[in-house]
């Protein structure tokens, strides 16, 4: 009995301490975003939506184009300081700001490593289509 009334004064307590966790404040405010930070935003939403439809042959034309729009985004992005870098001190502030160009750049050189692949992919269809159209067969097949 005793079990039962302890059973049930937890699960009325749980409840009750959600709402009362829902209520508090919240101690950190959001600033307004940042111009970087939409273009991350766009950039990270291509992405998601890419890596959903990549093993899709038939989205290849929309795969590229998501390509396209985050490689616009990243080069939009390269060009802006991230936030973080007010809160750097000044003597590291140059380095900081240095070491997110050059991941910035390594991100787009491999994006274009992204783009080769496809295209050599689709130059290996073109390929496979021309010889079964205008190659003669091997005989020793």
């Amino acid at each position: 009995m005793k079990l039962r009334i302890l059973l049930l004064a937890v699960l009325l307590a749980v409840p009750a301490t959600v709402m009362l966790r829902a209520q508090e404040p919240k101690k950190h405010v959001q600033e307004e975003e940042t111009e970087l930070e939409g273009k991350m935003e766009k950039m990270g939403g291509a992405f998601r939506k890419l890596k959903r439809q990549i093993a899709d042959p038939t989205q290849n034309a929309a795969s590229l184009q998501l390509v396209a729009t985050i490689r616009a985004a990243a080069e939009e992005a390269s060009r802006l300081t991230p936030a973080k870098s007010a809160d750097v001190p000044a003597a590291d502030r140059a380095k900081f700001e240095a070491d997110y160009q050059a991941k910035m750049k390594n991100f787009t050189v491999e994006l274009g490593k992204l783009e080769a692949v496809k295209l050599v992919a689709d130059l290996g269809a073109l390929q496979k289509a021309g010889h079964k159209e205008f190659k003669r067969p091997d005989e020793k097949k």
